[in-house]
């Protein structure tokens, strides 16, 4: 449905907007595809979102949808306990964060295992 939906919108039309930058449906079809090969590159099955609202969040939420994992957003306003428990609770195998070096304040034993563009 989703996959329809976006092959259906006029690719020049905006489909994605920040205060300072914009993606057209165009734009998002390669930005997806892009981010959906970066996630089956990582190799896991479980990921967990901890970032800021905007088109770097939008851009990866939708691709863990279209490729039917297991994906969990964490709010950031939950704690460190919250946060590790919702990570061990689900069977996290790959958190994906805009905060890598805050993240490795709270994830002891994780590795930075490489970034999407």
């Amino acid at each position: 449905m989703l996959v329809a939906a976006l092959r259906r919108a006029p690719r020049e039309r905006v489909a994605l907007q920040e205060t300072d930058r914009s993606l057209t449906y165009g734009g998002l079809a390669v930005a997806l595809e892009a981010e959906r090969r970066w996630l089956r590159e990582r190799g896991a099955e479980r990921f967990a979102l901890v970032a800021d609202n905007g088109l770097g969040w939008a851009i990866t939420d939708l691709a863990l949808h279209l490729e039917g994992v297991l994906s969990v957003p964490l709010p950031s306003y939950f704690t460190v306990e919250q946060r590790l428990h919702a990570l061990d609770d689900a069977g996290i195998d790959c958190l994906l964060t805009d905060a890598p070096q805050a993240a490795r304040e709270w994830l002891a034993g994780w590795r930075l295992a490489g970034r999407s563009e």
